[in-house]
């Protein structure tokens, strides 16, 4: 049974993603996802930064191996938990 609420609620969505699309000529879902992207991206950019810069260290010789294999974990662990962050939106 729809409530009174539920069919208000339904026709302001629809109203802000009409006009959303009226105003921008982009679809709030397409722009959604395109932000999702670039996000992701960045998130990606600065891993491998990340990465990059802990694996030159092990092979200056500034970390021993157990470092190295604790610090890789550690960034898998937060770059997951961020993914799963942005996959609730």
């Amino acid at each position: 049974m729809i409530t009174v609420n539920k069919r208000l609620e339904s026709a302001l969505l629809d109203a802000m993603k009409s006009g959303f699309m009226d105003a921008s000529g982009v679809d709030p879902a397409r722009m959604k996802t395109i932000i999702a992207a670039m996000v992701f991206a960045v998130i990606f950019m600065i891993g491998a930064w990340i990465g990059k810069q802990i694996l030159e260290a092990y092979g200056a010789g500034e970390m021993n191996q157990s470092e190295l294999t604790r610090l890789i974990i550690s960034i898998l662990v937060i770059f997951l938990i961020v993914l799963v962050f942005l996959g609730w939106f």
